[in-house]
């Protein structure tokens, strides 16, 4: 499909103003890199500095040890979150573990004590006899 004159212009245009971006870019890095007199006898202080290079890493490693920090107090967190509510059910399975085996017996016992009244009035009818 052929350009319309409006898509050319704004081509023409993209390409000049990367040109000119990229100049300016040249002209920057050409000026930084031109040393004045002063520059050489007055080092950058901070560069030069083996404390300030410390400091810059401690805060960082203060940083990250901080985050590191946070994350395990979530993993804690979480982690009793889910132990604690585990161990709720398993006291409330427990709890309902000792009401059955109460109940359990309880009618273990009725049915004992029926038979054995079935079998006191079985002895009793056959004296009867």
């Amino acid at each position: 499909m052929p350009k319309s004159d409006e898509q050319r212009e704004q081509e023409k245009l993209r390409t000049q103003d990367a040109t000119q971006r990229m100049e300016s870019s040249r002209r920057e890095s050409s000026d930084a890199g031109a040393e004045k007199p002063d520059s050489i006898a007055k080092p950058d202080s901070r560069r030069q500095d083996p404390h300030h290079q410390v400091d810059r890493s401690d805060r960082k490693r203060a940083i990250a040890i901080g985050g590191i920090a946070r994350q395990v107090d979530q993993i804690q967190q979480s982690y009793l979150a889910y132990v604690h509510a585990h161990r709720d059910r398993l006291q409330k399975r427990l709890t309902e573990s000792f009401e059955h085996e109460t109940k359990f017996l309880g009618e273990v016992q009725s049915v004992r004590e029926q038979i054995r009244q079935l079998l006191e009035a079985e002895e009793a009818d056959d004296e009867e006899e």
